[in-house]
């Protein structure tokens, strides 16, 4: 439990035993929601027959069923994520063995296989999954406004985000509006998290990859979130088409503005599950009290770890000065942000990493 180190961003492992490849798999959870809605098919792909067919917005007559729906599409997708990660694990060791970190790895030398083969003591795949909250909120939105008796049906609701929301303006609203959402006190949007989590986390548990090690699941996203946005179209949750994901395991922009319970909603979930770590990224505005600052803010950290947090990392900046900071790069090279898990130059970021950054919720100290 002491001796263990932190890998690339967030990952624990136990430095010199494990070979882990914490970044083995990054899937888009977001996907997995719109082959439920789309039974099976994905709007990149058209027509084509993508996933298990599942049953169409007007022959599903409540949340449960629903619910079923995504279960069996995330469950299709970790099969084949499993699949062709282990493929390219065994091609990789026929083309380019790893002789030198075998050497320095324990396990190998008392097995006689190299890393690749499965020498290590510890032989874990890591999986990262990008839009958790974004797909809690939208199954949250179908569960109240499609099944929930509001005065709207689940083919009105899918209705609206094949139009982008363009004639839905006022669902959208109550959409958006809604406090059932990640990162609130809201025990609908806990018991949906809770059940995504475990699906994933029992989904890749079942399964091994190709060194006889399992596969562990984390939350934390890289730059994917901005990148794979521009690529997801309007969802439930009241999200546009290519609007930029949630990062990590942190709650929509906007969509949790109490601090207190956001962190409660994060530290709450069972890290029993979240084996790879999260990413859970805040952003607060400075102040010029830069003693209550601090104590602010190291009281917030003491609190949520006492309830149960794994991890969380800051930044403290307000808006107005990323947008300067935007318009005028060359005044603001020395601009260091925290992104996921890891710090860059804001000027280096491109446009979408950087509006997600400005977009995230600012709490006050």
């Amino acid at each position: 439990a002491r001796d263990y180190s932190v890998v690339g961003c967030v990952e624990p492992v136990k430095g010199g035993k494990t070979f882990g490849h914490t970044g083995a798999i990054m899937l888009n959870l977001t996907s997995a929601l719109e082959m439920a809605l789309f039974q099976g098919k994905h709007r990149h792909t058209e027509q084509e027959q993508f996933g298990p067919v599942t049953p169409s917005p007007s022959q599903i007559t409540n949340f449960e069923d629903f619910l079923a729906a995504f279960d069996q599409q995330t469950t299709f997708m970790v099969e084949q994520s499993v699949e062709l990660n282990n493929m390219l694990g065994k091609s990789h060791f026929e083309v380019n063995a790893l002789p030198f970190l075998s050497a320095l790895t324990q396990g190998t030398l008392s097995s006689g296989k190299d890393v690749l083969e499965g020498g290590a003591t510890y032989n874990s795949s890591g999986v990262s999954i990008t839009g958790l909250s974004e797909v809690v909120d939208s199954l949250c939105a179908i569960k109240e406004f499609g099944f929930g008796n509001k005065g709207y049906t689940f083919p009105e609701l899918v209705a609206a985000i094949r139009g982008d929301w363009k004639g839905h303006e006022k669902l959208q609203q109550k959409v958006l509006c809604s406090g059932t959402k990640f990162g609130t006190d809201s025990k609908e949007a806990a018991d949906i998290a809770d059940h995504v989590i475990a699906l994933l986390h029992r989904e890749y548990q079942k399964r091994d990859n190709y060194r006889g090690g399992k596969y562990k699941v984390g939350y934390w996203t890289v730059t994917t979130h901005a990148g794979w946005g521009k690529l997801t179209g309007a969802l439930p949750s009241g999200r546009k088409n290519g609007e930029v994901l949630p990062s990590g395991i942190t709650p929509v922009s906007g969509k949790a503005p109490d601090l207190t319970s956001a962190l409660r909603f994060v530290a709450h979930l069972d890290s029993c599950k979240i084996t790879n770590s999260h990413a859970l990224n805040l952003k607060f505005t400075p102040i010029p009290n830069q003693g209550k600052m601090i104590s602010s803010l190291a009281g917030h950290i003491e609190a949520y770890m006492q309830m149960g947090g794994m991890q969380v990392q800051c930044n403290i900046i307000d808006r107005a000065t990323l947008e300067e900071a935007q318009k005028d790069p060359d005044a603001h090279r020395h601009l260091l942000v925290r992104v996921s898990g890891y710090t860059a130059y804001f000027t280096d970021l491109n446009k979408h990493m950087q509006e997600e950054i400005i977009s995230r919720t600012e709490y006050p100290f």
